[in-house]
């Protein structure tokens, strides 16, 4: 049969969308809408065996005791069929291509021996948006599907209704749930996009399941930097609480949530999702007594970080820096988590926005490298954070802001009361990098060769404007970095630092007519 949604290729071949997660998901609920239900149950067809496929028959004869005529299965089947005869060939030609193609298929198997430290040790800054494909393309095809009745293919049929018994006479046929489909996913992650929960739960009754299995590829997941994607992530990302819980009583009995899915949840979910598990499945993200909430030090390089403590932490004191890292939640998500502890207790919430993580940050510099502008104003609470403290490297929040040349953020320190750098050390002892010598990190760090006109002209505007709310806060640029260097060149001042830049000539006369900071003769 034509274009199936079991069969949903993987990139559009019109506008070259990849599709994900919420497409496939908004297709079966599409779809589910769709489906005709009969009123009265109607009797079985007299068909003649000679004349038909067995399978076919059968097929027809459990959604006939659901409710659904030979005619409603034909038309879901295939919208274009104009007779019963059409019909009944597709489905014959549809079971036997079930029967003869699919158990041949490979079945999906974990990259690693373990999948609980999998998003701690994939941790990334960026954020994927899963979003539908572009509006701005009405014809393309991936819009299309939504847009005009999709011929399904039988398994489409079963998950869509929810029948275990047309699943086990699928599986009967030769299919297996772990069987791939070219959409990526596998038939367990199929049914879990389609929410059928009978359907899921039959299947970790009736087969032997690996506990943390994958359900999906490369191509399926929204986690950057993640191979494979987990079941119960998947059930999160359908906001369906209640098939989450089912999942992870046949995945671990007994056991709480794994870390990684609440990691997951916090960094890359949204905050019903979190408050959904907190308020129906009854988690406590701040469970730090016990063993299986120790998480351990991602074991890949952050880049411009060094790893200060490499042991395992209490989830509860790196789970701030998780949702500072959610941009698209903003500062919902680090509300919604400090929402959960008992209110009134301020040296709880002071201990929780202060914590360090493996690499000495604070959850107000995850949200500064992270461009996270909605959780920096939250986070910049002079009450209750430590505005001015540094990570192992010197760097504080306004270090890192400059060091993005990120205007707004830094803007907003210093309107919390942040200050302006000039200060040896910070509360803690750790000596403080001056934030002028960031603006040469963020001037060398990029492709300064590969600009165009325009892009130059862009990024030395952002230099400029970054450097000026420095010098009207006070912020000294003739300040050295004495690094722990015992044989290398001069430490040199940030006027002597660029005077190898030709391209930051405006800057430099900028530093040089400063009237409040008399320079030396360079």
């Amino acid at each position: 049969m034509p274009s199936q949604l079991s069969r949903f290729p993987e990139v559009c071949p019109r506008c070259k969308n990849r599709y994900n997660v919420r497409v496939l998901a908004e297709l079966y609920r599409t779809q589910r809408a769709r489906l005709p239900v009969s009123a009265f149950p109607s009797a079985e067809a007299q068909a003649d065996p000679e004349e038909t496929c067995e399978l076919a028959r059968d097929f027809l004869d459990i959604f006939n005791r659901a409710g659904f005529t030979d005619e409603e299965v034909y038309r879901i089947l295939d919208p274009d069929s104009e007779s019963e005869d059409d019909g009944l060939s597709a489905l014959t030609q549809e079971m036997q291509d079930l029967a003869v193609t699919l158990p041949t298929l490979c079945a999906t198997k974990p990259s690693r021996d373990s999948p609980w430290q999998s998003v701690v040790q994939r941790m990334a800054y960026s954020i994927v948006e899963d979003v539908l494909p572009p509006t701005t393309l009405p014809s393309c095809k991936c819009k299309a599907y939504l847009l005009t009745p999709t011929r399904l293919s039988c398994l489409d049929l079963a998950l869509l209704t929810d029948s275990v018994a047309a699943m086990d006479f699928l599986f009967s046929a030769g299919l297996h749930p772990t069987a791939v489909l070219p959409t990526g996913f596998n038939i367990l992650g199929t049914a879990i996009l389609a929410e059928a929960t009978h359907v899921v739960a039959y299947i970790y009754d009736a087969f032997s399941v690996p506990s943390f299995s994958w359900v999906g590829n490369a191509h399926t997941t929204f986690i950057p930097d993640q191979p494979s994607l987990h079941p119960l992530t998947l059930a999160l990302r359908m906001h369906n609480i209640p098939l989450f819980q089912l999942i992870l009583s046949h995945e671990a009995p007994g056991e709480p949530i794994p870390t990684e899915i609440l990691l997951w949840a916090v960094q890359y979910g949204d905050v019903e999702i979190v408050r959904a598990l907190h308020k129906q499945a009854g988690v406590d993200f701040f469970a730090d007594n016990q063993p299986n909430r120790i998480v351990g030090c991602p074991d890949h390089k952050v880049p411009g970080a060094v790893v200060e403590y490499r042991g395992g932490m209490p989830i509860a004191r790196i789970l701030l820096h998780f949702a500072a890292r959610n941009t698209a939640a903003g500062a919902q998500m680090l509300e919604c988590l400090l929402g959960m502890p008992p209110p009134g207790d301020l040296r709880l919430r002071r201990r929780l926005l202060n914590a360090r993580s493996w690499y000495g940050t604070t959850p107000l510099m995850d949200a500064v490298r992270a461009g996270n502008h909605a959780a920096v104003r939250y986070l910049a609470d002079p009450q209750t954070t430590y505005l001015d403290v540094v990570n192992p490297l010197g760097m504080s929040a306004l270090f890192l802001a400059v060091q993005r040349l990120d205007i707004q953020a830094v803007e907003t320190l210093f309107e919390a009361g942040c200050a302006n750098g000039n200060e040896p050390d910070d509360r803690d002892g750790r000596p403080v990098k001056p934030p002028f010598y960031a603006i040469i990190d963020a001037h060398r760090r990029p492709c300064i060769g590969r600009y165009n006109p325009m892009e130059l002209e862009a990024h030395l505007d952002k230099v400029l404007d970054v450097a000026r709310v420095l010098l009207l806060n006070g912020t000294d640029p003739r300040l050295k970095w004495e690094e722990n260097v015992e044989e290398g060149p001069e430490v040199k001042t940030v006027l002597e630092e660029v005077k190898t830049e030709p391209v930051l000539e405006k800057f430099v006369r900028l530093l040089l007519e400063e009237k409040d900071f008399p320079l030396s003769d360079i």
